[in-house]
């Protein structure tokens, strides 16, 4: 089984396009899609719900907005509790820029035995277009840094595409309490380095990122998710510390 998660916030405008390129893709695969409506104002939940009738397709709905980490923490604490340790979890963004058919060659990889494949701009074959100049700084910078302080053998870091054994996520979520503490896009790499320690086997494969596609606003605040990469290499800093004077 493949469990796609999610996190939607306004997106009512692309979501059941979506959708419906999801079921495509996996339509030979066991699959199901789970939507986290994050507070959306915009009609997105019941755009979702109508789709359920043709797709298979979970609503899980946030009163009010909580951020894009505890939407993504929610949708995945959701596959756990339903799915087996063999199953497969999928987080992709809701926007249309990343081509769901990637999903088939992800599961490729995790016949050699991945616990974890990420979908990397950053190797041979991947890449990205209509990224504007800003987001392409952050994601570089944000690269760049973190193989200098976390070398665990990848490229892309901040790549919201990525698929996990279900078996390695419900480890992490009897390890940790909180499972995911960042509220926006940095729980994207708080949930990579709170993986690392269970020494998962971790294959990427080339992504190309389409943001000229995307449908909506973006929903990334540079500033702000500056400060919570930089709170969360804190917070990192603090555990490991406290878990290596443990041992």
């Amino acid at each position: 089984m493949v469990v796609v998660v999610l996190p939607a916030y306004n997106e009512a405008e692309g979501i059941g396009e979506l959708i419906e390129r999801i079921g495509k893709s996996l339509a030979q695969t066991d699959h199901h899609v789970v939507v986290v409506d994050d507070g959306s104002r915009d009609g997105t939940g019941p755009i979702v719900s109508a789709l359920a009738a043709q797709w298979p397709v979970t609503l899980v709905t946030h009163e009010v907005n909580r951020g894009a980490g505890q939407a993504i923490s929610t949708g995945i604490q959701y596959a756990c509790a339903h799915y087996g340790p063999e199953d497969m979890v999928v987080t992709m963004d809701a926007d249309n820029t990343q081509n769901p058919d990637l999903i088939l060659s992800m599961l490729e990889a995790t016949a050699s035995g991945a616990d974890m494949v990420i979908a990397s701009r950053f190797v041979p074959g991947g890449g990205q277009a209509g990224v504007p100049w800003h987001r392409s700084l952050l994601s570089h910078g944000a690269r760049w840094t973190f193989m200098a302080l976390f070398p665990i053998g990848i490229k892309d870091y901040t790549s919201f595409y990525r698929l996990y054994r279900i078996g390695l996520l419900q480890q992490a979520i009897r390890r940790y309490t909180p499972f995911l503490e960042a509220r926006g896009f940095a729980a994207i790499l708080e949930l990579l380095l709170k993986l690392e320690p269970l020494k998962p086997k971790i294959v990427q494969v080339p992504l190309f990122l389409r943001y000229d596609l995307k449908a909506g606003d973006s929903k990334m605040k540079i500033f702000k998710t500056l400060v919570e990469y930089a709170r969360l290499l804190i917070r990192v800093k603090r555990l490991t510390a406290r878990t290596a004077h443990e041992h």
